[in-house]
C-alpha cells in the first residue's frame, strides 16, 4: 500500500503542475519547446525498443534504468502538453501528450471507481513503474538476484537470476537453489 500512497503523492503533484501551467497560460520558449520534443522523441524510441526486448527475457543494464526512462518520458510529455509553445506543439501532440499526462490522475482514479478490477490493475502498474529496491537481494557488477514483481493478485516468489552484460542484462529465470 506504501506504493499506492506514493502514486497518489506524484500524480497529484504532475497534475497540479500542469493544471498551474494550462490555466496560468505560462509557456516555454520555442527553442527549449523543440529539444523537449526531441528528447521526447528519443525516450519514446528507447522505451519501445526496451519493451520489444523485454520479449525476450533482455532489459536494459541497472534496475532503476527503464523506470527512470518511464518517469522521464511522463514528465517531459506533461511538460510539453502543460507548457510546450504551441506551434510546435500541435493539436496531435498535444491529443497524446495530453493522454500521458493524465495517465498518472487517471489510473489512481480507476483504484476508486472500478470495484475489483481497479484496484487489480493500478496496483499492478504502480508497482512496475515506481519498483521497489526492498526487491533486490544481491547485486554487483555481474549479475542481480532480484524479485519479479508479478502485479497485485499473487506473491513475488523466489528471486530471478539476471546476467548483466555491457548495456543489456538477462533474466536467467528463477534462481533453482534455495537462497
Amino acid at each position: 500500500m506504501e506504493i499506492f500512497k506514493l502514486a497518489i503523492v506524484i500524480s497529484g503533484l504532475l497534475f497540479l503542475i500542469g493544471l498551474f501551467g494550462l490555466f496560468k497560460k505560462v509557456r516555454l520558449s520555442s527553442p527549449t519547446t523543440v529539444i523537449a520534443k526531441k528528447i521526447f522523441i528519443v525516450l519514446g524510441s528507447i522505451l519501445i525498443i526496451a519493451g520489444i526486448i523485454a520479449q525476450f527475457d533482455t532489459y536494459l543494464r541497472g534496475y532503476w534504468t527503464t523506470k527512470s526512462l518511464i518517469w522521464l518520458f511522463i514528465i517531459i510529455a506533461s511538460l510539453l502538453f502543460a507548457f510546450g509553445d504551441r506551434q510546435i506543439v500541435t493539436r496531435r501532440w498535444r491529443i497524446f501528450t495530453g493522454l500521458i499526462f493524465y495517465f498518472p490522475s487517471a489510473s489512481v482514479l480507476l483504484f476508486f471507481i472500478v470495484p475489483f478490477m481497479g484496484p487489480v490493475l493500478t496496483i499492478s502498474i504502480w508497482g512496475r513503474i515506481l519498483g521497489d529496491k526492498g526487491d533486490i537481494f544481491y547485486n554487483d557488477n555481474d549479475i542481480r538476484l532480484q524479485r519479479v514483481f508479478k502485479g497485485a493478485l499473487g506473491p513475488a516468489g523466489p528471486p530471478n537470476y539476471f546476467k548483466k552484460n555491457g548495456i543489456l542484462e538477462f533474466d536467467k529465470g528463477i534462481l533453482a537453489v534455495n537462497f
